[in-house]
Formats: C-alpha cells, sequence, structure tokens
C-alpha cells in the first residue's frame, strides 16, 4: 500500500514538474488520444523558443549553419495491455513543413524506460529547429508498426508571445 501511494505521489510530482516552468506562451495540444497497439498516445502541450543566445549575441543561425531554436512537446503514453513496454523519446521525430524533414530528438526529461500496464508516462521531449521551421508536426513511431502517428502542432501564439 505505502509502495503504490509512494508512487502516485512521484507521478504527481513528476507531472508537475515537467510543466512548473511552462508559462501563458505553451500552446495546448489537442490531448486527443492516438490508439497504439499498447494503449494510447497524445500531445498535451508544446511550444517554441528562439534561440536567446543567438539573438542576444547577434548571431546569425544561417551564416554559422546551426539550428538553435527548440520545440517542445509535452507528451503522455498510456499503457492499457496486460504487459510492459519499452518506451523511448527517440519514437518521436519533429516534422519540419507540410512534406519536410524529420528532426531527432534533442533532449528529454524523463529518458523514457519501461511503461508498466495500467500506467500513463508523461514526457517532454525537445528538438532543435531553425528559425523559420513554419508548421510542424509531431511523428510518433511504434516498433513494428506500418508508419507514424502525426499529431500537427500549432506553433503560432507561443512564437507571438516570446517576440
Amino acid at each position: 500500500m505505502l509502495a503504490a501511494c509512494g508512487s502516485v505521489v512521484s507521478t504527481a510530482y513528476a507531472g508537475a514538474w515537467l510543466v512548473r516552468e511552462w508559462v501563458h506562451d505553451t500552446v495546448p495540444g489537442r490531448g486527443r488520444k492516438q490508439r497504439t497497439r499498447f494503449g494510447t498516445v497524445a500531445v498535451l502541450a508544446a511550444r517554441r523558443e528562439p534561440a536567446r543566445h543567438a539573438q542576444q549575441a547577434g548571431h546569425s543561425e544561417a551564416a554559422h549553419a546551426i539550428w538553435s531554436h527548440r520545440v517542445i512537446a509535452l507528451v503522455e503514453l498510456r499503457n492499457d495491455s496486460s504487459r510492459p513496454v519499452l518506451v523511448s523519446p527517440g519514437q518521436f521525430r519533429l516534422r519540419l513543413g507540410a512534406s519536410g524533414p524529420t528532426v531527432s530528438y534533442y533532449g528529454s526529461e524523463p529518458s523514457g524506460g519501461q511503461l508498466e500496464q495500467g500506467r500513463t508516462m508523461q514526457m517532454r521531449i525537445s528538438f532543435l529547429t531553425p528559425g523559420e521551421a513554419g508548421a510542424v508536426a509531431l511523428e510518433y513511431t511504434e516498433a513494428g508498426a506500418k508508419g507514424a502517428l502525426t499529431t500537427p502542432l500549432d506553433l503560432r501564439a507561443s512564437t507571438a508571445a516570446q517576440s
């Protein structure tokens, strides 16, 4: 009983920790759960962060051939199956534009791991993008699946709020 209570408290704390630094400019996700083989995946929130250090120093990302802006997504995975599953931020990619390239994740909190049956995990995943990334979508690929689940991210409000 004590272990179960500790798990509930740590899950609540982790969820609060993942979003505590997010302010008014975070764009709520659609929250629409998409079915996977083991349960569901949903984008809870997302935002775009311009490269403050590059702007302050007067550097141009084009001149230095670097991507220094970030898109951060808060995702939730739920395991409704009868067995544990392994999840990784590497299963998520950010698509730039409607048919553009995809970008691997840059960082994640937590870093993934085993998701026990009946449990939910939230991950805050960041991606480096060019400043002019435009429309973006988050793709989730499940091991053995024939394609990716795609969620468009509307980040116009987060960009405008930081200008």
